[in-house]
């Protein structure tokens, strides 16, 4: 899930987890009586949201399928072009922000260049089911995307398929999280560390962390006591996001549907833990958000962990929208906990559905959130 743009001279905000965020600011969260600063409506649900380092341009992965060019200033709409993958499961922006990766339900991941929109390449592999998550090494040489069973590792710059990491047999979950049917149960999520020689990969409530360089399994991150219904599992992790200095692993998670939602998620475990990247232990369970978590993100200076997402509310589909398999949901907030002693600092509330993606700026004085209720919200954090 880079992200700049500049109001008055004034950095407003940048690339997920690359700015600093003084803990003065984050306190002082508690005094701001409005600290919603822009809303853009973007005309269907968001998956993602990524800005160019450059500070101008930010990139919108729709569930539709489309990606979305608009001024990081005011949010006018630049260009829109078919993303490739009919729906849109994860869109992540290359480092240095001149291309963008396209990954959905198709065995292909489809790179664009960022400035006129023109299709670079597709990178294949030996996919056994549809594609749900992608991420670039921090230097921009490698791209990762997981389908039901496999993780696949590419080398950008020839297309050539560096490692297939396997992880076990394919799940029957429909999806976690947001939208019905377009977050696959299988690899929900992937990160890089901050010096690329480590990959997080979520699988239900596994995590594995692998060596980039060689493919091996360094170790399986996964709670004492997890627990599992048949083939459902009860706690799905949905979202990863490392710290800037590579020493904590946060890992959002929340249950599966079942059958198309009609009967809610098992479990109630919608809760961020953070992990020890270098022991593998669990440092720290964060308190129950209460929602399922579809998107984590630190402060770059560590003392601050984001989670959003959103409860399901089975009893309010309505099939005749736009967006037949969208889930409604309640209590779609962002919430913002000190690290040290878990606190909660500040809850940012405005959002009607499930948000999809958050990232703080560089100098973390904003954080931008994308939601499936069709916007794209800037909110002062500093």
């Amino acid at each position: 899930m880079g992200k700049v743009a500049k109001r008055r001279g004034r950095l407003l905000w940048g690339v997920p987890l690359a700015g600093g965020l003084a803990l003065i600011g984050v306190l002082a969260l508690a005094r701001l009586a409005n600290p919603l600063l822009q809303t853009w409506s973007v005309g269907a649900p968001v998956e993602a949201v990524a800005i160019t380092p450059a500070g101008q341009e930010l990139a919108i992965g729709l569930l539709d399928g489309t990606i979305q060019l608009r001024q990081g200033r005011d949010g006018a709409l630049i260009r829109a072009w078919p993303a490739g993958p009919k729906v849109l499961r994860a869109l992540t922006l290359r480092p240095d922000g001149q291309v963008l990766a396209a990954v959905g339900p198709l065995t292909q991941v489809h790179l664009w260049r960022v400035n006129d929109g023109h299709l670079l390449t597709l990178l294949e592999g030996a996919t056994r089911g549809d594609l749900s998550s992608g991420a670039f090494s921090p230097d921009g040489r490698l791209l990762a995307a997981g389908d039901a069973t496999t993780i696949y590792l590419w080398q950008v710059s020839d297309g050539q398929l560096l490692h297939i990491l396997g992880r076990g047999s394919p799940q029957s979950a429909i999806g976690v999280g947001g939208a019905a049917g377009h977050r696959d149960a299988g690899t929900t999520a992937l990160a890089f560390s901050p010096d690329g020689q480590t990959l997080a990969a979520s699988s239900n409530r596994a995590i594995r962390l692998w060596r980039v360089d060689t493919g091996q399994l360094l170790r399986t991150l996964n709670p004492a006591g997890a627990t599992t219904n048949g083939n459902w599992d009860a706690d799905a992790v949905q979202t990863l996001a490392f710290s800037a200095d590579g020493q904590t692993l946060a890992a959002g998670s929340g249950a599966s549907y079942i059958n198309g939602g009609s009967s809610g998620y098992y479990g109630e475990d919608h809760v961020v833990r953070l992990w020890n990247v270098a022991s593998g232990q669990l440092r720290q369970t964060l308190p129950d958000p209460q929602y399922a978590v579809g998107s984590v993100a630190f402060s770059p200076d560590g003392q601050i962990v984001a989670a959003a997402g959103g409860r399901h509310d089975p009893d309010a589909l309505d099939s005749s929208q736009a967006f037949p398999l969208l889930q409604p949901h309640l209590d779609p907030v962002i919430r913002l906990w000190r690290v040290s002693d878990g606190q909660l600092v500040r809850t940012l509330e405005g959002h009607t559905n499930f948000v999809a993606s958050i990232a703080f700026s560089p100098d973390g004085q904003t954080l931008a959130s994308g939601s499936e209720d069709g916007t794209v919200r800037l909110w002062r954090v500093k």
